[in-house]
């Protein structure tokens, strides 16, 4: 009996804070479906001295990446929360590369012939050479299947909400509240400012089940 495809996901981390999240990301995305196959990547982009010659100390340098991988991702493996027992019938592989970081990411999806990439955007790490995070730009130009860019939920920032656009506090507050049954406050509520400021919007909670939408 032939085995049915499995959906295949190629993540890339940069081993910075930021791969804790693009990890979960993955893991959340292959939880939905049966018997996945994972491949995580780590990248080390070589040094502009050593592109026209070999070194010893980057062989050195991908087997500790590799081993790196490999912990960080059995740590989020053993702590994820799957639905299913024991994460039956996954394949999960770890890969160290040296090259460009984008290209590498590329090329490690057609050779899976995978579904999905995951990355995460450009993280504050002083790993320049490892970089993966900075690329996600030319992975989506370059890549035959869905991209998917993962970064922390974060709509506050020292109490303030973030800016986008023309935010009111009072429309955040009153969304907030209401859990999505009123969308703006009094003063934009009104459909001629709305049409300036926003666009019209209406809101309809959907029940579970099937029922009818009133």
């Amino acid at each position: 009996m032939t085995e049915p495809r499995r959906y295949k996901i190629v993540t890339a981390v940069d081993l910075s804070e930021m791969s804790d999240v693009v990890l979960e990301t993955a893991l959340d995305s292959a939880a939905r479906h049966q018997a996945p196959e994972i491949h995580a990547l780590t990248v080390l982009a070589p040094a502009r001295r050593y592109q026209r010659r070999k070194d010893t100390n980057q062989s050195d340098a991908l087997d500790e990446l590799a081993a790196m991988l490999r912990e960080l991702l059995g740590e989020k493996l053993a702590d994820f929360d799957h639905p299913f027992d024991d994460l039956k019938g996954w394949r999960v592989y770890t890969h160290a590369r040296l090259g460009e970081p984008s290209q590498q990411v590329v090329d490690l999806a057609w050779e899976a012939e995978a579904d999905l990439i995951v990355l995460g955007r450009h993280s504050n790490t002083n790993r320049r050479r490892f970089i993966v995070g900075s690329v996600p730009q030319r992975v989506l130009h370059l890549a035959r299947c869905a991209v998917l860019i993962a970064q922390p939920t974060d709509y506050e920032r020292a109490g303030e909400p973030v800016e986008s656009g023309e935010q009111c506090a009072e429309c955040i507050a009153i969304r907030r509240d209401s859990k999505g049954a009123q969308w703006f406050c009094a003063r934009h509520s009104d459909v001629r400012l709305t049409r300036s400021m926003y666009m019209a919007h209406h809101s309809t909670t959907m029940p579970i089940g099937g029922g009818p939408l009133l």
